[in-house]
Order: C-alpha cells, then sequence, then structure tokens
C-alpha cells in the first residue's frame, strides 16, 4: 500500500494536518464527523507526501509521485461501504444509450478502462490506488486498495431497474445511474490503515480571531487591479470544430492537419485551433505571432511553441510534428496516417486543452475534460455578434471552411 511505504514523518503530517482542518468543521457544519471539501484532502496529501498535485489534470487520478498515480476520494464512512462517484460518460452516451443492457455496461467499461490507460500514458504511470480519506464520528480513516481496469470477460449484471444498472467483475462491485450517465465503485471501510481521531471545535470563529491579527485588515497588501484573475492565466482550447451536424474534427485541418493538400506534410503534424474569442477577451495571453514560447507537457517534457496564421488562429509546435507525436501517438495511440474522430477523443473522455501562463515564456498544458470547453465559454459570458446567429455557437465558427482553417 502506497501509505505504508512512505517515511513516518511525512505520514505523522499528513495526519496532523487532516485533524486540524477536520477540527474546523464547525465552520460551515454542525455535524460530529469532520467535513473536509475534496480539494483540500487532495492538497493537503501533495504537501505531505511531495506529490505532484493533477487535481485540475480531468483524469482519473489526482496526484502522482514517481511512477504512482493516486486516485483520492473523500467520502462519509456510513455502514462500513459506499458507492463513489469513479466517472461520468454523458459526453460518449451516444455510443452506449441504445444498446442492450450488458452491452451498455461492457462499452462504459471499456471507456473507463481507457481513461485508466490514457493516464498513465500521459503521466508515465505504471501502477494506479484509490486512497480512501473516509469521514466517521469524531475520527479520519484512510483506506486504500489497487485501482485496476475492470474485467470485461467477467462482467455479470447483478440488477437492472430503469434508474440503473449494478454489476460486478469479480474483484469490484459498480453501479450506472442512467438518468447522470455515471459510474459508481463500491468501496468498503472497515479495517482502516490509519485513524485520526479529534475534536470539531465548538467555537472555531473564537479560534480564528485569535490566530488571524488586525493587520491582516489594513489594506496594506496588493491592490485588487493588481491581482490576476485565474481566468487571465488559464484558458481552455478545443481540439474539435462545429458544424451544423455536431461535433468533429476536420479530416484536413487541426489534429488532421498532416492530411491538408498542398505541400508534402509530416505525418505528426498538426495545430490547436484558437478560437478568435479567446484573442479578442485576453489579447495578452499569448505572445505576438511568431514568437516562440515552451510548453510543460504533464510529463515534464517541454515543447517549443508558437501561434502562427492570419488571426492568430493556430498554435503550433517548433518542429510543427512534435506536438502531434505527442498527441496523436503518445497519449491518444492513433496510428500513423489513420484520420483522428471526435469519437476517438471521447474514448479518453477528453475533448480540450487547458493552457496555463507562468509568463510570456512559459505555459504548461494539460488535457481537458470532455465539454469542459463550452462550460468555460459560457462562464464567460461570450456573446454572438448582431446577425451572426448560431455561427459562434461555444465560440467556435462554423461559417469557416476547412481550407480556411489549413496552415500553410
Amino acid at each position: 500500500m502506497f501509505i505504508t511505504l512512505r517515511h513516518s514523518q511525512q505520514v505523522e503530517y499528513y495526519q496532523k494536518m487532516l485533524g486540524k482542518v477536520g477540527s474546523l468543521s464547525g465552520l460551515y457544519s454542525e455535524s460530529n464527523c469532520p467535513l473536509l471539501h475534496y480539494r483540500v484532502t487532495e492538497k493537503i496529501f501533495c504537501r505531505a507526501f511531495g506529490a505532484d498535485d493533477l487535481g485540475r489534470a480531468d483524469i482519473v487520478v489526482d496526484a502522482k509521485l514517481d511512477n504512482v498515480g493516486i486516485a483520492i476520494k473523500t467520502f462519509l464512512q456510513k455502514n462500513g461501504s459506499s458507492y463513489e462517484k469513479i466517472g461520468e460518460f454523458g459526453a460518449a452516451k451516444e455510443s452506449y444509450e441504445k444498446l442492450t443492457p450488458l452491452a451498455k455496461i461492457k462499452k462504459i467499461c471499456e471507456l473507463r478502462n481507457e481513461r485508466i490507460r490514457f493516464a498513465k500514458r500521459l503521466h508515465g504511470l505504471d501502477t494506479l490506488a484509490y486512497h480512501c480519506v473516509v469521514r466517521g464520528e469524531g475520527r479520519i480513516m484512510i483506506f486504500e486498495q489497487p485501482l485496476v481496469e475492470i474485467s470485461l470477460d467477467n462482467v455479470r449484471l447483478k440488477d437492472v431497474s430503469g434508474a440503473g444498472i449494478s454489476f460486478g467483475d469479480g474483484r469490484g462491485e459498480y453501479s450506472f445511474l442512467l438518468s447522470k450517465n455515471t459510474l459508481f465503485k463500491k468501496f468498503y471501510s472497515k479495517q482502516p490503515l490509519l485513524t485520526v481521531f479529534l475534536k470539531i471545535m465548538s467555537e472555531p470563529f473564537e479560534f480564528l480571531d485569535k490566530q488571524v491579527g488586525d493587520e491582516m485588515w489594513k489594506g496594506d497588501g496588493v491592490e485588487e487591479d493588481q491581482v490576476p484573475s485565474v481566468a487571465e492565466n488559464s484558458i481552455i482550447l478545443p481540439l474539435y470544430s462545429k458544424t451544423t451536424e455536431g461535433k468533429c474534427v476536420f479530416p484536413r485541418s487541426g489534429l488532421n492537419q498532416w492530411n491538408a493538400s498542398g505541400r508534402r506534410r509530416s505525418c505528426d503534424e498538426v495545430y490547436i485551433p484558437i478560437p478568435a474569442w479567446i484573442h479578442d477577451k485576453w489579447d495578452r495571453f499569448f505572445p505576438p505571432k511568431d514568437a516562440e514560447f515552451s510548453i510543460l507537457l504533464p510529463d515534464f517534457r517541454s515543447l517549443r511553441a508558437k501561434v502562427c496564421q492570419q488571426g492568430r488562429k493556430a498554435l503550433m509546435s517548433n518542429p510543427n510534428g512534435a506536438l502531434g507525436k505527442w498527441i496523436l501517438r503518445d497519449v491518444l495511440k492513433i496510428e500513423p496516417g489513420e484520420l483522428l474522430t471526435y469519437s476517438d477523443l471521447l474514448k479518453t473522455g477528453v475533448d480540450g486543452v487547458r493552457l496555463s501562463k507562468i509568463s510570456n515564456k512559459e505555459y504548461t498544458m494539460q488535457f481537458s475534460e470532455a465539454g469542459e470547453y463550452e462550460e468555460f465559454f459560457k462562464s464567460h459570458q461570450a456573446r454572438r455578434e448582431e446577425g451572426e446567429g448560431e455561427a459562434h455557437d461555444c465560440g467556435l465558427d462554423k461559417s469557416h471552411s476547412e481550407c480556411e482553417l489549413q496552415l500553410d
């Protein structure tokens, strides 16, 4: 188990931090069970063990230490077992909604297994594990178990109803909720590896009053307009385009740019489209056209890149095959000469990338969950211009022909 292999001082710090944060639960709950937000738990874990925080990477694990990926689950103990969410598959609904119950579950399992393999490829992981932080009355308990693929050959249905389908594979028990297209796994919490006993403060605000001095509120800090917002430092770009028929990856542009007509191209040549509204809203997020910068990938490799073409509508690497080799070959496992489709993206549960800006010459890139680009667009209330109708739905201009999107 992961936790038993850690240095005793790291484990002790981890226990103390969980206990301290849990003791402040009275700030937002009257329960005798400590309340821990899952992101706080993830951050405590990474801080204690020196793990890389993958919580924003939208993959099956939340942290990485060496070649081990950790999925951190935080939940209430209940009666010693509970079903907890491990994946949402609504974006791929069309691929399974009309199938029989058994075929539907096997398709869900295939998608789940591909997401596990995707996480391993993306971050160079050999082993995955669940790390469960379970909240009980006056205590926090730690449980762990391997995170493995679901055995398709051993899937057996247990119950089928209008609400969902429960099944097992001989190693785990699962439930798929039809209305939410969500997969749950059953976790047992009866024999903890660690137990943190704590007392929830009855007057947490008085405690904070003593800890936080008045000097914090004197107004001597950074002015509000000097603090950059998260949005200014992080954006999401789609890996797809949109037509009147729905989402797609055009066969001769974007991630299939290698297949464009004209000059001879590398089989790895691709670009990531940059919607015009991104530049309109954050005109200084990217450097000027053709100015080179570096992108740090999830596996800590670095690519040289630039924004190019008229309107700065394309993000490419230098050399131009490096980005395609990483996305198409290393991560998505698309064979050379094979066209990438939107369905291929949905198999892994992603359809965009999140770029975070460190400086004008340094950026990081992570994949983003399918549908996240649309939510990003909506959250910034991008408006359609008068008379353009649906051409700018989600900021993707469907009026462009594919030849206009190709790079020279």
